[in-house]
């Protein structure tokens, strides 16, 4: 079995027609294969192509030395400067005519196009030089002149071969495989960092799991079940103060046209206390001088002081007398029982630890999630900018190849 065998699968389509299966890591050994010995015969025109610059270096050093018959040293001058002019001006195209080290179709191209334009930048500037010095000189400057051309019509001819052996095909085969590998290499390391950001997440969701674990194990407690009964006797006790609060709010109601209006002929601060929060005015109101603000309020709505109108004054009078101070007491009393019980509560729900190490997990467990979420978006973008082309360039790389080689292959990229 050769060693082309064995690195690549072929397989049969038909009874007459094989495709070969290519591992994409394998393609550049698989182009080589069909595309070296093409690339070798370069070695054999190149050598060619050294020959006839050895030539014209020859015929420019019998230019050189090649005798003037001119007896006019006038003439003679102006013939010698311009073989020299001429003979610098090709010691520099020919050096211009850097042999490729890598004999291979790329740079045989770069090679050619290289020399094309050394070629014209010489024509243009030897030209003069050229037409002066053939007066006197020929046959010498005629026989580098013709080594020039053969120059020329030898790059035409490997320019030819180039075309023939569909160079420009293979280049492009060749940059198209090193585009692949490009993009599978951009794609291999978005997945490393896809890969540790989704190691990240699968750690914080594993932190949250034993988290959630911890709360599980700590509601089974009794500290927590304690806790929970403080909370619920906490927010009932709040709900009849919040009740209390309406109640309070629903006997003053009535009075407050009336005790906005007396509260600009009276100089008692507190008026305005009862009009804003009639409970909590009723805790500061230690000597009860709301008693006293309703007798002159009652007293004013009688002698017509307070310019209420006689439905809403009659209505307010009887407000005043449904206000008696055993009810504003006992609701002062239990307002203020309540306040106390509550504030037991909240003193045992602040030397209760259940609560600061449930804020405590709480907060890490959102903590982390906010991090769940950055790192789900941070994979979600690298996600979009992970190259999806890679099976269209290896269909490309698949047609170029049956153009240049008519054989059927399917480049292996599943894996990728």
């Amino acid at each position: 079995m050769s060693w082309l065998t064995s690195l690549f699968k072929r397989k049969i389509q038909t009874g007459e027609e094989k495709k070969d299966y290519i591992e994409y890591s394998e393609l550049p050994n698989y182009i080589n294969n069909f595309v070296k010995p093409k690339e070798k015969e370069l070695d054999e025109l190149f050598k060619e192509l050294n020959e006839k610059m050895s030539e014209l270096d020859n015929a420019l050093t019998q230019l050189k030395t090649a005798k003037i018959t001119e007896l006019n040293p006038k003439i003679v001058n102006v013939i010698l400067d311009n073989r020299n002019a001429y003979i610098k001006h090709t010691k520099i195209f020919m050096e211009a005519i850097k042999l490729p080290e890598e004999l291979s179709f790329s740079k045989t191209k770069q090679f050619c196009h290289e020399f094309e334009q050394n070629l014209n930048e010489f024509t243009e500037k030897s030209t003069k030089s050229f037409h002066i010095t053939k007066n006197l000189i020929g046959d010498e400057l005629e026989n580098v002149a013709k080594k020039i051309r053969e120059l020329e019509d030898y790059i035409k001819e490997i320019k030819l071969f180039l075309h023939e052996e569909n160079a420009d095909k293979i280049i492009e085969l060749r940059r198209q495989t090193e585009e692949l590998f490009n993009t599978v290499q951009i794609k291999k390391n978005y997945q490393v960092e896809i890969d540790s950001l989704k190691q990240q997440f699968a750690q914080l969701e594993f932190s949250q799991s034993k988290m959630l674990e911890e709360i599980s194990e700590i509601s089974k407690t009794e500290e927590f079940e304690k806790l929970n009964n403080l909370k619920e006797e906490n927010q009932g006790l709040q709900d009849r103060i919040e009740k209390l609060k309406s109640d309070a709010l629903t006997l003053f109601l009535p009075l407050d046209k009336s005790l906005r209006k007396f509260n600009k002929l009276s100089p008692e601060e507190i008026i305005q206390d009862y009009i804003n929060n009639p409970l909590k005015a009723l805790k500061q109101d230690k000597d009860f001088k709301i008693f006293n603000i309703l007798k002159q309020i009652e007293a004013a709505l009688i002698d017509d002081q307070l310019d209420i109108k006689e439905e809403k004054k009659d209505k307010t009078l009887e407000s005043i007398k449904n206000i008696s101070e055993e009810s504003l007491k006992n609701l002062l009393s239990e307002y203020t029982s309540l306040i106390n019980e509550q504030q037991s509560i909240k003193e045992k729900l602040s030397i209760n630890k259940i609560e600061e190490t449930l804020t405590v997990l709480n907060e890490k467990l959102n903590s982390m999630t906010h991090k769940k979420n950055s790192l789900q978006n941070e994979i979600n973008e690298l996600e979009k900018k992970k190259p999806m082309n890679i099976e269209d360039i290896s269909q490309n790389l698949t047609k170029k190849i049956k153009d240049i080689t008519e054989k059927e292959v399917v480049i292996q990229t599943k894996d990728i």
